[in-house]
C-alpha cells in the first residue's frame, strides 16, 4: 500500500541523485511511498514497476534503475529466508512517520548488508552526524558507530513560570497530539508549518477547544481548515472555551445593544 512521503528540498540539489537518469530519481521516490516506517518493501520488480511508471510501462527497464540506485548507496536489496526486500538506509532520517502507521513486518537487513552502506553503523545511523554526537568509526569492517558523552553549551537560565501556569503547559497536549486525536492522516511538513503557526497565532485554550470539537463532530470534519474557520471566528468573538458559542452570542447581542442606542440617539437629535 502507498504512503504519503515527505520529498526535502535537498533531494533536488543532491548530485549523486543528479547523475541518475531522472527514471532512477522518479523510482526511488515511489519506493518512499512503498516502503513501511522502516524504510523496507518487497523486492518486486515488476509490481514496483506498475506502481511507479503507470504511463511509462515500455522501455522501462527496473532490474536496471533499482541497480543504478543500490549503486549509489540509495537502497540495498537483500534476502532474508526467502524473503526478497529492499531497505532505504536514510527513509527513518528523512520521513516524519505517523506514530499510528503499522510496525514493519518484512525482516531487517543483515548486518553484512548494512555494513556495506558507507559511514552506516548497525543501529541505521551515519558516523559522521555530529547532532548524534557520534564519533569516528573504529571498527572499518562493521562501521560501528561509537556514541561519546553529549556536550552542550550552557545556557542562560530563564525566568521560571508560576507554577499554575507551568502545571497548564504540562497538562496540555500539543498541536500535534490534537491533530492526530481529530483527524486521519499522517503529517508532512507543510500540514506541520500550518499547525504551528496557528499555535502562534491563537491562544492554546482556544486552540486545543477547536481541535477537541473537531474530534467530537459528527459527521467528522475532513480537513484542519474547519478548525482554522472556527479559530477565526473566536478571534471575532471572542474564545469562552464554550461548546455552545455563549460568548458568541454575548458579542451579537452587545453589537444589537450599540445598534439600538445609535438609533435612539438619532431620533433625539
Amino acid at each position: 500500500m502507498a504512503r504519503t512521503r515527505d520529498i526535502k528540498p535537498s533531494f533536488f540539489s543532491n548530485e549523486d541523485l543528479g547523475a541518475l537518469p531522472m527514471a532512477a530519481r522518479l523510482l526511488y521516490i515511489a519506493l518512499w511511498q512503498l516502503a513501511d516506517r522502516e524504510g523496507r518493501l518487497e523486492d518486486r520488480p515488476s509490481r514496483i514497476k506498475a506502481y511507479a511508471f503507470q504511463y511509462d510501462k515500455r522501455g522501462i527497464d527496473i532490474e536496471g534503475l533499482l541497480a543504478a540506485l543500490e549503486a549509489k548507496h540509495f537502497v540495498r536489496r537483500y534476502e532474508v529466508e526467502g524473503v526478497r526486500c529492499i531497505w532505504i538506509p536514510t527513509f527513518q532520517r528523512n520521513q516524519h512517520i505517523h506514530p499510528h502507521e503499522a510496525t514493519s513486518t518484512l525482516p531487517s537487513p543483515p548486518e553484512a548488508v548494512i555494513a556495506t552502506i558507507p559511514g552506516m553503523s548497525l543501529h541505521g545511523e551515519t558516523c559522521t552526524d555530529k547532532s548524534l554526537h557520534v564519533e569516528t568509526c573504529t571498527d572499518k569492517s562493521l562501521n560501528v558507530a561509537l556514541l561519546s558523552e553529549p556536550s552542550f553549551p550552557s545556557l542562560p537560565s530563564l525566568p521560571s513560570l508560576p507554577s499554575s501556569d507551568l502545571e497548564q503547559q504540562q497538562l496540555r497536549p500539543n498541536i500535534f497530539s490534537l491533530y492526530e486525536q481529530a483527524f486521519s492522516g499522517g503529517l508532512n511538513g507543510m500540514l506541520r508549518e500550518e499547525l504551528l503557526a496557528l499555535e502562534q497565532e491563537h491562544p492554546p485554550d482556544c486552540v486545543e477547544h477547536c481541535f477537541k470539537a473537531a474530534a467530537l463532530a459528527q459527521p467528522r470534519p475532513r480537513s484542519v481548515l474547519w478548525v482554522k474557520a472556527r479559530l477565526e471566528a473566536h478571534r471575532r468573538d471572542g474564545c469562552g472555551g464554550n461548546a455552545n458559542g455563549t460568548n458568541r452570542g454575548k458579542s451579537a447581542a452587545g453589537a444589537n445593544t450599540s445598534r439600538v442606542a445609535a438609533r435612539i440617539r438619532g431620533v433625539g437629535q
